[in-house]
């Protein structure tokens, strides 16, 4: 069951970059930063996963948090 849920969880870090590439609302340097921070399992991503978010929700959250910082 552990390595079921780790290929899920691969898959939903590969979704969420995705997003991130696909992203146009932000620059190239903070796409990487956020990549870095999904593949190193920072950020709370594993914590999201597990209650169930979905890669979409995560990043419009992200974003949101992105635009109120501004």
């Amino acid at each position: 069951m552990a390595m079921e849920t780790e290929l899920t969880y691969q898959h939903w870090k590969l979704k969420l970059i995705g997003i991130i590439i696909a992203e146009t609302r932000i620059n190239p340097v903070i796409k990487i930063e956020e990549i870095k921070c999904v593949l190193s399992d920072d950020c709370d991503y594993p914590d999201s996963f597990h209650q169930g978010e979905t890669p979409e929700d995560i990043w419009r959250g992200e974003i949101d948090a992105m635009k109120d910082s501004q």
